[in-house]
Order: C-alpha cells, then sequence, then structure tokens
C-alpha cells in the first residue's frame, strides 16, 4: 500500500483497554460528522500510539479504515463533551490502575510458588531415592499435612 492511499481521518481517544490476551492497548473511535464515536479502533500499546482520552486526532488511514498510521497522527482538537471526557480519562485511569496491580500481585505469587516448591525440593530427592512403597507412604504423609495440619 503507497502512502498516498492514507488519507488523514479524524479518530477520539477513549483511553486505556483491554485487549484480547489481557495486555493493555487504547482504544480510539472515528468521529463522524457532527461529533458522533464511529466505529472503534483498539490499537496494541507502542510508543507513539498512546493518545490523550479526549484528544481528537489527524491519523492517516488506509479507505478501508483497517489501518493506520500513528507515527504520523496530529492534533486536531479536544473532545467537545467534557463529560464525555472525564468519564473516559476515569475508565481509563481505573483500567491502568487494576492491570499494574494485577501484574505485581502475580509477580509477588509466582515468588511465593518459587520458594515453596524450592522449600519442596528436599521432599523431591527423598522421594526420587526411594522405592514404590516408600514413595506412596511419602505422598499420603504430605497429602495428610496439607490437608488437616493445623498449627
Amino acid at each position: 500500500m503507497t502512502e498516498e492511499a492514507f488519507k488523514p481521518a479524524e479518530m477520539v481517544c477513549l483511553g486505556a483497554c483491554k485487549l484480547t490476551g489481557g495486555k493493555l492497548g487504547t482504544l480510539y473511535h472515528f468521529v463522524e460528522p457532527g461529533d458522533v464515536l464511529g466505529e472503534a479502533f483498539p490499537v496494541a500499546r507502542s510508543k507513539g500510539k498512546d493518545g490523550v482520552p479526549g484528544g481528537v486526532y489527524l491519523i492517516p488511514t488506509d479507505a478501508e479504515r483497517s489501518k493506520a498510521q500513528f507515527v504520523n497522527r496530529q492534533w486536531s482538537r479536544m473532545w467537545p463533551d467534557a463529560e464525555a471526557v472525564a468519564q473516559w480519562r476515569a475508565k481509563s485511569d481505573a483500567l491502568e490502575v487494576s492491570h499494574r496491580h494485577a501484574k505485581r500481585t502475580a509477580g509477588k505469587e509466582r515468588e511465593a510458588l518459587e520458594a515453596a516448591l524450592a522449600c519442596l525440593e528436599p521432599i523431591r530427592k527423598l522421594y526420587m531415592g526411594t522405592d514404590r512403597l516408600g514413595k506412596l507412604a511419602l505422598e499420603v504423609a504430605v497429602l495428610d499435612y496439607l490437608r488437616t495440619w493445623r498449627p
């Protein structure tokens, strides 16, 4: 596709959105005449694609509106409905905070699991060095401990 095939289209940024796979993206909508939200255009986050919620940009797009050149975007104006912009910002900020929290929590849970598995390594070595009856006895003892142990 040649450069001439891309024509500037007005798109408004609604802020953060969740993409398939759980990653964060940025949601844009085409602006139709009369400042009406048109078709949604979610994009993966990368340098140059993030916009300000409520910001209207001129972004070169192809005729089918399936591809856009965000590196060539230009600021146009703010969306005229201040109440909608405030709502978009609040939703975007909330999504970004919850996403960051989920990433931190997942990291801590992974660290805790790795620490627990490291503690089990001596039991695993004992398990691997015994016969079938010894393995069964060790499995029963571990399960009993996990299910009934009380401090």
